[in-house]
């Protein structure tokens, strides 16, 4: 696991999650106020389900597609995840094919209040119990399944999902005719690739439709029937996640699989090992932004550090799907020709990002002014101070502060 700092031109922050919030969404909706306005965000989220796969991808703007729903056991871990990040509705399903290790954990969530709008499959008929009793479930919600193949596409608000596999002549074989979608937003892509082996990715490259990508979810865990030189040529991931159980029967991953991503330039993610992998992609300005990748590897973090409190006065907060961003001032009625300090936080999954550079602009009546210096400590917290001279009384002065490019405004007005 590489723990280096990287920059890319690609537009995303990544952050490695390690552990569930352990405050109640309820908990979340009594304290905080949301008072922000937040560019269009994506969450993608591969869930530590042990040998399976399931990953959760939500948008600020409330739309959430579950892909897979890992084995049977892990159904209360996918539901759990779901709860606690406040998601009662999914948008889409997709069940990338019938195998129990991605479709079990499905029946748990069908069988929850989690209401379920659409369910994407790749065409093949039932051929075991657990299966069955998923799609009995999906009927009794009066969803009828529908089936995709390559050339499909669908287009969910900035998302647009290109299905590249099952082929419309299908290889009848579950793992070859998984369902592979593309997935881009605001210019960044991931790949997910179910358990596609070396027939489907030798037709996806014959196809002329890879291209490089950001995230690749490494077809089935990681075995060496997958992920051959010939597509990873292709797709030339950024990042590659591997959803996989530790000490598991089948040697997955394959370390030739691990030497072939790493001699590609992928930085490799293992559930095993990370736990939780999410990643946050926006839109920034401008348009050629950064990548912070926050390494938060439970074995070398240590003990976790609880957030440090807000300090000062007008505490304003956004939560966006995991993440929370706050500003505050030290005086919300500062008398003119004294100091003024602006606060923020930064904390993904109740985890205070420490090392990030806070920036922060004051919008006064006739100009704009900077203060760049802060930088998050242990408890998540940068702090600037400015002076604010003869500012005007009763002027409401707005200060937008952005910490890894979540941004959220408080304010102060000074007085006489």
């Amino acid at each position: 696991m590489k723990t280096q700092i990287r920059s890319f031109s690609s537009r995303i922050v990544v952050s490695l999650i390690l552990l569930l919030s352990l405050l109640s969404a309820n908990a979340f909706q009594e304290t905080y106020q949301v008072s922000a306005d937040s560019e269009e965000t994506l969450f993608v989220t591969f869930i530590d389900v042990g040998q399976g796969d399931s990953s959760l991808l939500s948008t600020s703007s409330g739309f959430d597609i579950l892909i897979d729903g890992g084995p049977s056991g892990a159904g209360e871990t996918v539901l759990s995840y779901l709860n606690a990040h406040i998601i009662g509705d999914l948008d889409v399903i997709i069940i990338s094919h019938q195998d129990a290790d991605h479709i079990g954990g499905l029946l748990d969530v069908l069988q929850s209040s989690i209401s379920v709008t659409s369910v994407l499959y790749n065409g093949r008929a039932c051929e075991t119990a657990t299966c069955t009793s998923v799609f009995t479930e999906i009927g009794n919600r009066g969803i009828t399944p529908e089936a995709v193949s390559a050339g499909d596409t669908r287009i969910w608000g900035d998302i647009t999902a290109s299905i590249l596999n099952p082929q419309t002549v299908p290889f009848d074989d579950n793992n070859e005719d998984s369902v592979v979608v593309n997935i881009a937003f605001l210019g960044s892509t991931l790949l997910f690739t179910g358990d596609i082996e070396s027939l489907g990715e030798a037709a996806l490259v014959a196809n002329d439709v890879l291209s490089p990508v950001d995230v690749l979810k490494v077809a089935h865990h990681g075995s060496d029937t997958s992920s051959s030189i010939a597509f990873l040529n292709e797709v030339v991931p950024q990042h590659a996640v591997i959803s996989v159980g530790e000490d598991n029967p089948y040697g997955h991953p394959s370390e030739e699989v691990i030497t072939r991503l790493e001699n590609i330039g992928a930085i490799v993610y293992r559930t095993d090992i990370d736990g939780n992998v999410t990643f946050t992609f926006n839109e920034s300005e401008p348009p050629d932004a950064y990548l912070t990748y926050l390494p938060l590897h439970l074995k070398t973090l240590g003990t976790v550090t609880n957030p440090d409190p807000v300090p000062g006065e007008n505490i304003q907060c956004d939560l966006i799907g995991n993440v929370e961003i706050c500003a505050s001032v030290s005086d919300a009625t500062p008398p003119r020709y004294s100091n003024v300090t602006v606060y923020g936080r930064l904390v993904i999954n109740n985890i205070p990002q420490s090392g990030m550079a806070m920036q922060s602009t004051w919008h006064y009546k006739t100009t704009t002014a900077y203060c760049d210096s802060g930088v998050t400590g242990t408890g998540g917290v940068a702090s600037c101070q400015r002076s604010i001279g003869g500012a005007s009384a009763g002027y409401e002065v707005v200060i937008d502060v952005n910490i890894g490019g979540y941004s959220i405004s408080t304010s102060f007005t000074p007085t006489e």
